[in-house]
């Protein structure tokens, strides 16, 4: 599609969108895409398959022309020698971290059956004080019909005293 022969010096370059940013050294297409629509450069498309071509002003791609690169020389990579000391070191910690696990869970079981009889005592206590609460109501319960009776034998002898001591003529009338 690029045709710069047989052009006037001030004539655009037709490219497509990937063509004008490999000639301008730009990342990708879409790099090319928003160039063209900043600077205003004309466009056309032709086909059905939308092909698109933006006119590329020559001295833009004079100027811009990007250096043949050379790729870089592999680097040797030197193989790493296992370090020895590491690796038992590391193995000596795991070790000591598998033992203190194995306490841990030997104490976590320990405590889980105290804390398992200490459930089972405080349901016995709590067995034990609601038993204790029913007998304190039933004596409360108790106190109260005899001191009821009391008031009310008292009330009877009070009557009866004072019916004792009105005069024998009252007690006729």
């Amino acid at each position: 599609m690029a045709d710069i022969d047989n052009k006037a010096p001030d004539e655009p370059v037709w490219l497509t969108y990937q063509q004008a940013a490999d000639r301008l050294g730009l990342p990708t297409a879409a790099a090319a895409r928003a160039k063209a629509r900043r600077a205003g450069w004309p466009k056309r498309s032709w086909g059905n398959a939308g092909e698109v071509a933006i006119g590329v002003p020559p001295s833009l791609l004079v100027a811009r022309t990007p250096p043949a690169a050379e790729p870089p020389a592999p680097v040797p990579v030197a193989q790493p020698q296992p370090d020895t000391t590491a690796v038992d070191a590391l193995r000596a910690e795991l070790a000591a971290v598998r033992a203190d696990l194995a306490r841990e869970v030997t104490d976590r079981r320990t405590l889980q059956r105290q804390a398992d009889a200490l459930r089972e005592r405080l349901a016995g206590v709590e067995v034990a004080a609601a038993e204790a609460n029913a007998t304190a109501r039933a004596e409360r319960d108790r106190r109260q019909a005899a001191e009821a009776a009391r008031d009310d034998a008292q009330a009877r002898l009070d009557k009866a005293l004072e019916a004792a001591r009105r005069p024998w003529w009252r007690r006729i009338l």
